[in-house]
This record gives C-alpha cells, sequence and structure tokens, in this order.
C-alpha cells in the first residue's frame, strides 16, 4: 500500500509535458531538460541562451501538437521540415524546386520511412548505386545523370549536417559515399563545314529563330539568356550586348521566393502547373557584356525591324504587345517558350542538312572555336560566364590538342638540333 502512495505521489509531482529546466554541465556545455509524454528528455547547447532557443521550439511544438523526438524523427519528415524551414528562406526558386522534386520522387521512395537516428551510411550507399543503376522516372530505363546524382548527394548532406547541429543525428551518413563514375559523353560542337552551312543557312532564312541561332553561335550565351534578352540591353552604336536575365519554364516559385521572379506568360492562366518566369542570372560572373560580332550585330537588326513590323501590326489588339521589351517574341509580342526555340532549332538543322544536335551545341561550338583562334582561356570564361577559368579549361581542354602538339614538336626540333651538334 506504501508502495502504491509514493508512486502516485511521484507522479502528482512530476513537471508537465511543455516544462523544464537549463543547468551548466561543462564550461562549453548546457543542458536543457524538458519533459514528454511522462518522459524526461534533454537537449545541449554551448551556451545557457542556445539552450534556451531550444527549448522554447520544443516547448512551442509540443503545444502545438507538432513535436516530434528526435529518436522517431524519419528521413520524410526531417527532409520535409529542413526544405520548409532551412533550405526554404535561403535558395533560389530553381533550386528550391529542383530539391523538392529530389525529396519526393527519389529520397522519400526510397529511404523516407527510416528513422534519421537509425539510417546508416551503408543504407545511403545502397541509395546512390540505385540512382545511378534504376534512378529514372521517365519510364525509360537506366540511371540519373551523374549532375544530379550529385546534386542530390549536396542537398542530402546540407540536410544531414543541420539534422546534427538539432541533435537529430550523431554522424552525416553521407560522409563517404561513392558515386558512380559515368562514361563521359564528349559534348556535340559542330565542325567548321557545319557551322559556315548553318550559318549561311540562317542567314537567307526568314525566322526569328534563325536569326537566334546567329546569335548564339557568335556569342555562346544559353538559352535562357536568348531569351530572356531584352532590347535596352542591345547597342548598336557600340556593338554590345548584357546578360543580366534569363527565361525559364519552371514549377510555380513558392510565396517564400516569389520575389526573385516576374511571370511574363500571365495570359496561360494559374491552372498551368509551370510558367515562364524572368530570374536574375545565377551568378555575378553570368552578369556579362559581350562583344557583337559582325553577323551577330546583322542578326540583331532583322531582329529589331522584324520586332517593329509585328508591333504595327499588333496596334489594333487591345492586349500591350511585348510589354518587357523581350528581343525574341511571337508575332502577338508574347515571348518563346524555350521548348519553342528548342524545336525550331532541330527543324532548322533538318532543313539546312546538318546533323542533329540540342540547342546548347551552340555554346560547345562557340567556346570551341573562340579557344582554337585565340587560346585566350580567360577571355573566353569570361564571356561565357564560367564562375572560374577551370571550368572552361575542363570543359572544353580538347581544343588545346593541336598547342599541345605544337610544344611535343618544339622539343622535338630541339633533340634534332642537338644532334646534329653532337654529330659535328
Amino acid at each position: 500500500m506504501a508502495k502504491t502512495k509514493s508512486s502516485t505521489k511521484k507522479t502528482a509531482n512530476r513537471a508537465p509535458n511543455y516544462t523544464g529546466s537549463i543547468k551548466k554541465r561543462d564550461e562549453n556545455l548546457w543542458e536543457g531538460q524538458y519533459y514528454h509524454d511522462n518522459k524526461r528528455k534533454s537537449t545541449y547547447g554551448n551556451t545557457e541562451d542556445e539552450v534556451r532557443v531550444k527549448l522554447n521550439t520544443i516547448y512551442a511544438q509540443i503545444l502545438e501538437n507538432k513535436f516530434i523526438p528526435g529518436s522517431m524523427e524519419t528521413v520524410a519528415h526531417w527532409l520535409n521540415e529542413w526544405l520548409d524551414k532551412y533550405a526554404g528562406p535561403t535558395t533560389k526558386a530553381t533550386t528550391y524546386i529542383s530539391y523538392e522534386g529530389y525529396i519526393r520522387n527519389h529520397v522519400i521512395p526510397y529511404i523516407g520511412h527510416i528513422k534519421l537516428k537509425n539510417l546508416k551510411h551503408e543504407k545511403v550507399q545502397a541509395f546512390f548505386t540505385h540512382l545511378a543503376q534504376n534512378g529514372r522516372k521517365d519510364r525509360k530505363e537506366g540511371g540519373l545523370a551523374l549532375k544530379t546524382i550529385r546534386n542530390i548527394r549536396n542537398m542530402l548532406s546540407q540536410a544531414f549536417n543541420k539534422a546534427i547541429s538539432l541533435e537529430l543525428m550523431v554522424t552525416n551518413p553521407v560522409v563517404g559515399v561513392k558515386l558512380h563514375k559515368a562514361d563521359p559523353k564528349e559534348a556535340r560542337v559542330f565542325d567548321e563545314e557545319e557551322f559556315q552551312i548553318l550559318v549561311k543557312f540562317c542567314e537567307n532564312y526568314e525566322h526569328p529563330v534563325a536569326k537566334a541561332i546567329i546569335v548564339l553561335l557568335y556569342t555562346g550565351i544559353r538559352k535562357g539568356e536568348m531569351l530572356g534578352l531584352m532590347w535596352p540591353r542591345v547597342n548598336f552604336s557600340d556593338p554590345h550586348i548584357k546578360i543580366r536575365k534569363s527565361l525559364t519554364r519552371i514549377s510555380h516559385p513558392t510565396k517564400k521566393n516569389a520575389h526573385e521572379y516576374i511571370r511574363v506568360d500571365t495570359w496561360a492562366g494559374a491552372e498551368n502547373k509551370t510558367g515562364l518566369y524572368l530570374g536574375s542570372i545565377k551568378t555575378q560572373k553570368g552578369n556579362r557584356t559581350i562583344p557583337l560580332a559582325k553577323k551577330a550585330k546583322k542578326a540583331l537588326e532583322w531582329l529589331r525591324n522584324y520586332h517593329e513590323r509585328m508591333q504595327e501590326l499588333a496596334d489594333n489588339v487591345a492586349e500591350e504587345f511585348n510589354p518587357h521589351r523581350f528581343v525574341l517574341v511571337n508575332e502577338l509580342g508574347r515571348p518563346l517558350d524555350p521548348k519553342y526555340l528548342e524545336e525550331w532549332f532541330k527543324n532548322i538543322l533538318k532543313l539546312a542538312g546538318v546533323e542533329d544536335a540540342n540547342l546548347h551545341a551552340t555554346r560547345h561550338t562557340f567556346a570551341t572555336r573562340a579557344l582554337a583562334k585565340s587560346k585566350d582561356i580567360k577571355a573566353v570564361s569570361e564571356l561565357l560566364g564560367h564562375a572560374n577559368t577551370s571550368t572552361t579549361y575542363n570543359m572544353y581542354v580538347h581544343t588545346f590538342d593541336d598547342a599541345k602538339k605544337k610544344v611535343v614538336g618544339y622539343l622535338d626540333e630541339e633533340d634534332d638540333e642537338g644532334s646534329c651538334a653532337d654529330d659535328e
């Protein structure tokens, strides 16, 4: 009987679920204690204030019935929380959308059910092996591109490091993961004959995309940068263009990063899952000024005349003609869709009798021709908008093959001269 009373008294004196205390455990270690489901739990920090912030967060979650103890936190729940609270406010909309897709389509189906504290390196390694072998979600066989797999690895590493700082995990299971090396695919580059055929065809073909292809071949700008180019950033007197924006089709940005983008296809309606959005260039080096070759300038002059003709025809239309002043528009003054530009590019290749390629081949061709003719890797890197010259070199190292052969040839000549001197 006494035993029962003692037990009852102990329960009655126990602190409620959402209260706790803070104690100093060591010189640089503080412990915060709280109760949840009648069990005492602890959280730690380097300072008293840090622990108090953690406890306040825990109290708020308990009161809102949203608290999940670290021992019960699953990979799926944590990644969605990390995406919303930590990644969302600090990443660009396009990165956020990519992360959301990685988590929903790849991570959660494979390891989402596992508790964070039970997630081991071996399971994460198996996950990345699966991505490399069978990770595609487009009903085709095979794995994801190595770049995509690297993006997923970097995302998970960030999320798990944050979980460690919140004491939800002890170690990061991504550390040490080995990625399968993909067979390097040689970039499609138009050879000199194809280049000349394509340029000549586009010069004589009366279509906006044909003129855009000339600009792409002579500037090396990306597809989104061509679509986002505006007339105020085209200078004909001192021929150059300024790259400041990019136009892409993406899922609608969240409220947190919607301010980074301007939707330019408002006529399409909000019910569409995606939209055409104008956004800033990702890196500072991407904001650049590119001098215009004569043929690129001439192509832009054709596009300016086309724009003026279409604007005159649209004067009686209620819709404002090209309010953003894009260089590439249709007859209604609406910006071109990336898919439309890509499809027309392939049509023009077929009409010109040039082997098929994707639009990015124009950028590779520009870089290869520029490096082959000038060898000035720093200048070419700046024109391409690469963050580092090492990126340019690694991508286009093949263009230096002839230069390497010349160097070896010089050494051979020296050896030959040395041999002659010895004979004398």
